[in-house]
């Protein structure tokens, strides 16, 4: 049974090795369709349908597929910016303490909301133009009673000192920096309330290739020295392979496949993840690989097909992928995958 008590102190993480930080059980988020004078409900688009995963303190889990796939929706589901359909999503703040996200009231929701922060995927729309860096950051720390007003402006220019910019910078506003820069302030407000869980949406996709270094080596060193935890969004497997711990593969809405990063990279096992990873380039050029390529587009949320939602671009599909979708087996050690062919 969960609590909703006030949100605790902060305490060391590393106390809880056998313990996830965040439990997500069948997660759904179906966004309805509704047509005619009378808004009548006709259909849903099925988003995320039936997610389930965990991540574990300090640990960087990485969320991959096609653009659709329903991974923004699923870490902004996650932290309630949206409000899920279905599912749990136990936190434990503690190894002796843990909350349903979902069963919170939105005043509920607010004292946890230091625990758990976003960083956005476009560094120039997700910064007001209209207010200072200063007052970006600034304003998390107001609202949450953190600090002293009297020791913002410190606090404010320590986070930018931590995340590579200057302390001056507070008195800037976004339009005078670099994509790169703006992106280190997004970081800098997402570390202001001291949290311990970050969803990192596609946080480097808009960037430039050697601004993208810089940014996940930043991510990387804050993890260890905060002892965060990360649900990292993306869609570049090179990036996924050096800065996760495990990989979720979703398509369509559902998870088809879940491991740890060697696992995953060294011997995928559903025919999704195969075809993802037959596409990542090779650095060496005298290395043969063979492309696996898939049939047609990704299906419409709103249909999607019977039995497994793979099993028309499959190249190895059987009639019984027609029927039934399969279930998440095991395949290995913390190594699971959906296919029948398994």
């Amino acid at each position: 049974m969960t609590t909703t008590s006030p949100a605790p102190e902060r305490a060391p993480a590393a106390s809880s090795a056998k313990q996830p930080l965040i439990d997500v059980r069948g997660l759904k988020k179906w966004f309805p369709i509704k047509k005619g004078v009378f808004q009548s409900h006709v259909g849903d688009v099925k988003a995320v349908d039936d997610v389930s995963f965990t991540v574990g303190r300090k640990e960087t889990l990485s969320l991959v597929g096609e653009s659709g796939c329903g991974k923004t929706t699923t870490g902004r589901t996650l932290l309630r910016l949206l409000d899920p359909t279905a599912g749990s999503a136990i936190y434990r703040p503690t190894p002796d303490r843990e909350v349903d996200l979902f069963d919170l009231s939105t005043r509920e929701m607010r004292r946890w909301r230091r625990d758990l922060q976003i960083i956005f995927q476009d560094p120039y729309s997700s910064l007001n133009p209209r207010i200072t860096v200063g007052n970006i950051i600034g304003e998390a720390l107001r609202v949450h009673g953190v600090c002293d007003a009297s020791e913002i402006d410190d606090r404010v220019s320590e986070l930018l000192v931590k995340v590579g910019l200057w302390a001056d910078a507070r008195n800037r506003f976004p339009h005078e920096f670099s994509g790169g820069q703006r992106q280190r302030v997004g970081i800098a407000r997402a570390l202001a309330l001291g949290p311990k869980f970050i969803v990192c949406d596609e946080a480097v996709s808009a960037l430039d290739v050697s601004i993208q270094a810089q940014v996940i080596n930043l991510l990387k060193d804050l993890q260890e020295e905060f002892d965060l935890s990360y649900l990292f969004i993306a869609h570049d497997m090179s990036v996924v392979k050096y800065i996760s711990d495990r990989i979720a593969v979703m398509y369509l809405g559902r998870i088809v496949e879940i491991g740890t990063t060697r696992e995953v990279f060294e011997n995928p096992q559903h025919p999704y993840t195969q075809a993802l990873l037959s596409a990542v380039p090779s650095p060496d050029p005298t290395r043969k690989k063979q492309h696996i390529p898939l049939k047609g587009d990704v299906p419409s949320p709103i249909d999607p097909p019977a039995g497994c939602h793979f099993h028309d671009r499959c190249p190895v599909a059987e009639a019984r992928c027609k029927d039934r979708y399969p279930d998440l087996v095991e395949v290995g050690s913390g190594h699971r995958a959906a296919c029948h062919l398994l």
